[in-house]
């Protein structure tokens, strides 16, 4: 299975090509002008293809192929010694390889992956063919005479959502922005648009941080980079409201229960369908939200009725109703901190079996038979097998209506699947029969 690299640009980051592989399809944002690939570089040349081959790459469990591409450098601008490079791509496509071609010359904008310290290139960045790479050559050839130093520059913009959702970002004049590298020190406000720049820096790495006034947060709010002489780097940062909601989750003792799913929601709508934001208790029963935007909000325990091993209470809403109709409704204001009271769960309701057994219609048991069953009307389901004789069991809260069907295999690849049975649990074990209907 091939997987492709995605590249984004803006908001809280700094653009840098060699991302995590997952996406399934290349994304690129916009190129960035020559002096900003220049600046955040690790080599930059121009080579005429000499070769290729196939490596295998892997990211956990996904394999996928790239290519190395092997150069005859003909011109340095930074980063390399020597007249060969191998500058690995991806094969094309979804992957954003670029389709070098053997024999033809090329403008190269590397960057060494720390993960196997090789050099890496692809289509989102300004590597291309030199016929047309004429803006690129132009400042790139005038380097040697351009002025020492570096320009570090950006934007500060507050994004919206929640009840702002849609509404258009907005520049933030007056924040503070602090630049800092290994001997200097810059700091400075943003402009009545957002923005900032300084140039004349040294070469080499620095932290740019801004700091914002109590209720906003950027979840980058400090950013490290690393500029080449007589290059640029451009620093964005997307700042949203910083609403938090924090509580603690108790048992029906009093005691903190660690590791519980905490849901946010819109009132409006039913828990099994929303998790609109989610966070964990800690060892201490205490959760936190953060980010928070303004507006009305439900909060309960995200549970589904199935998950034991995980989950073993009902699904409740604060204070303690079942109801999400009868929930407090939670209202976060602008960058508001709300401290909510303890949510108690009320005792773990008894579990019981829902043993079963899967037949032909002639009454012969399928084996290895696959089960699904999941809640009535809930969009979460779990997994059984049936054993030799067709038997499966699994365990179910007390009070909840399930659905069950199973899955035959009838040839390699080609299944058929039984109707939907339902059974509630109700005080005692449930016994179940499905019938896989007969192969047309």
């Amino acid at each position: 299975m091939r997987h492709s690299m995605k590249y984004i640009l803006f908001a809280a980051s700094l653009f840098f090509p060699i991302s995590t592989i997952g996406a399934y399809a290349c994304t690129c944002g916009f190129f960035r002008p020559p002096c900003e690939e220049y600046g955040s570089a690790s080599a930059v040349f121009i080579g005429v293809v000499i070769g290729d081959s196939s490596i295998d790459s892997q990211d956990g469990e996904y394999q996928y192929q790239k290519r190395s591409v092997s150069f005859a450098v003909e011109e340095t601008f930074h980063g390399l010694n020597g007249k060969s490079a191998e500058v690995i791509t991806g094969i094309g496509g979804s992957d954003c390889g670029v389709g070098f071609k053997r024999g033809e010359r090329y403008l190269i904008y590397a960057y060494t992956n720390p993960q196997d310290n090789k050099l890496y290139t692809s289509i989102c960045m300004r590597t291309r063919a030199l016929s047309q790479a004429v803006e690129d050559l132009q400042y790139l050839r005038g380097l040697p005479s351009a002025a020492p130093g570096v320009r570090i520059y950006g934007e500060v913009r507050r994004s919206w959502n929640g009840i702002n959702e849609g509404r258009e970002p907005e520049s933030m004049a007056g924040i503070k922005v602090s630049i800092d590298g290994t001997k200097n020190r810059v700091e400075m406000m943003t402009d009545l648009k957002g923005r900032f720049s300084v140039g004349g820096l040294p070469g080499g790495a620095y932290k740019v941080k801004i700091s914002l006034p109590q209720g906003l947060m950027s979840y980058s709010p400090d950013l490290e980079i690393k500029v080449a002489d007589r290059g640029c780097a451009r620093v964005n940062f997307d700042v949203v409201s910083d609403g938090r909601l924090r509580g603690r989750v108790l048992d029906f003792n009093g005691r903190p229960i660690p590791n519980v799913e905490i849901a946010l929601c819109k009132p409006e709508e039913k828990m099994y369908r929303c998790k609109l934001y989610n966070a964990y208790s800690g060892k201490d029963g205490l959760y936190e939200f953060k980010a928070i935007p303004p507006g009305r909000y439900a909060l309960g325990v995200w549970f589904d009725g199935l998950d034991i091993r995980n989950r073993p209470f009902q699904q409740i809403y604060y204070p303690g109703v079942d109801n999400i109709d009868q929930a407090t409704i939670v209202t976060v204001d602008e960058g508001e901190k709300v401290e909510m009271n303890d949510l108690v769960l009320p005792p773990p309701r008894a579990e019981h079996s829902v043993e079963g057994v899967v037949e032909w219609p002639d009454g012969k048991p399928v084996q290895n038979a696959g089960i699904e069953y999941l809640p009535v009307n809930v969009p979460a389901g779990y997994g059984a097998k049936s054993d030799q004789e067709g038997r499966f069991s699994f365990k179910v809260h007390d009070g909840l209506k399930i659905k069950i069907r199973a899955r035959g295999e009838i040839e390699w690849g080609k299944y058929i699947y039984s109707d939907w049975v339902e059974a509630s649990v109700m005080g005692e074990d449930v016994k179940v029969k499905i019938v896989l209907p007969a192969n047309q």
